[in-house]
């Protein structure tokens, strides 16, 4: 069990709890898709974290868990 989703939480909080309310925005859910050339760079830190899970290391926070579980015969 590991955390992922990490290198993206500084700008989620920058995001939800300092850009939003600055502008006097309603709280989003954050399920809409950022303009093509942000979302593509926004998968090099995902990239970046799924190398690091590979190799089997942990990450100590983040927006998900990822939990992998294998059923016992």
């Amino acid at each position: 069990m590991t955390y992922c989703n990490s290198l993206l939480v500084p700008v989620a909080w920058f995001n939800f709890r300092v850009w939003e309310p600055l502008i006097g925005k309603a709280p989003a859910t954050g399920i809409d898709l950022p303009p093509w050339w942000l979302n593509a760079l926004f998968e090099l830190p995902l990239y970046a974290e799924s190398l690091w899970l590979r190799a089997g290391l942990n990450l100590p926070v983040g927006q998900s868990l990822l939990l992998v579980a294998e059923k016992m015969s």
